[in-house]
């Protein structure tokens, strides 16, 4: 991967850190670790996610068939349900017959915010919409080749992996609101198919950011530090119901936007964090020493 993605993506999320959160929505917690990732430990073992199977030590879950315990007492974990109320279209009904037939998810978040920023001389897109306890996050990178103008992006494989997509759609269930930031449980992103169609790309405070999400179907993933992409074994897939949308974008300098979230502003100048330095073009704007 080259390094200007992890810089980029960064950069980025510490700017806009109530709106991604991805640090705390991504990471696996203590448990996973222990267990590969791939299962959760209870008491001094692991219970393996479907498709693993516990090691001889008990202390993590491997592919089966690349030598963990295959026998019959291997300590699995039960297929995840359909959690928040999202349809899973992953597997069949009693009768044998796929789901095809279930209600989309429809979304209708309480709140819905936008903010724009310059990174790096490429400008950088994130709406925010939050209902409940899912949070869905759009995030146009121009940098990877995300629009700078109306348009309409079908999502491609590109699309589908958070470490290379320009228009980036990601859905997260089981938030918590800690501090600036969320705390989610599980996050999704698009297969290949579907478009997101961009009416509105505004560039400054007071600019309309709006569009229509059409034809998505989510796949529960996981996202490594790198912001390298992963499947979920055996995860829930989400329909997504067309959403339209609509935002007036936040100013660039405003809330946690601020120094670029690098520093504090004082006297009409940032003071930036260690390893930031002031921008050269913009004194209330901190970047990488």
């Amino acid at each position: 991967m080259r390094r200007i993605t992890n810089d980029l993506r960064s950069i980025t999320a510490l700017i806009f850190i109530s709106t991604l959160g991805l640090g705390a929505a991504c990471a696996t917690d203590d448990a996973e670790q222990a267990c590969g990732g791939n299962g959760e430990l209870h008491g001094d073992h692991c219970h393996c996610d479907s498709g693993y199977v516990l090691s001889k030590d008990e202390q993590s879950c491997l592919p089966a068939g690349t030598g963990g315990d295959d026998g019959d007492d291997a300590d699995t974990a039960e297929p995840t349900g359909t959690g928040g109320g999202a349809t899973d279209t992953t597997g069949a009904d009693s009768e044998g017959t796929d789901s095809d037939a279930e209600e989309a998810l429809t979304f209708t978040p309480e709140e819905v915010r936008a903010f724009t920023e310059v990174v790096d001389t490429k400008r950088v897109w994130v709406l925010e919409a939050i209902e409940d306890t899912r949070v869905l996050n759009l995030e146009i990178y121009e940098a990877f080749g995300g629009p700078t103008a109306p348009t309409t992006v079908p999502l491609t494989a590109a699309e589908t992996d958070y470490a290379t997509c320009g228009t980036c759609l990601l859905f997260r269930d089981g938030c918590e609101a800690h501090d600036d930031h969320f705390h989610c449980g599980r996050a999704w992103m698009p297969e290949v198919g579907g478009a997101i169609t961009l009416t509105a790309l505004g560039t400054s405070a007071g600019s309309l950011f709006a569009g229509e999400i059409d034809g998505v179907t989510l796949r529960e993933v996981t996202i490594a530090e790198d912001f390298t992409t992963t499947p979920v074994p055996g995860g829930e897939t989400i329909v997504l119901e067309t959403w339209s949308f609509e935002a007036t974008l936040a100013s660039e300098s405003s809330g946690e936007a601020e120094c670029g979230g690098h520093g504090h502003e004082h006297d009409d100048q940032c003071h930036c964090d260690p390893g930031y330095m002031t921008d050269p073009q913009d004194p209330l704007n901190c970047v990488p020493v």
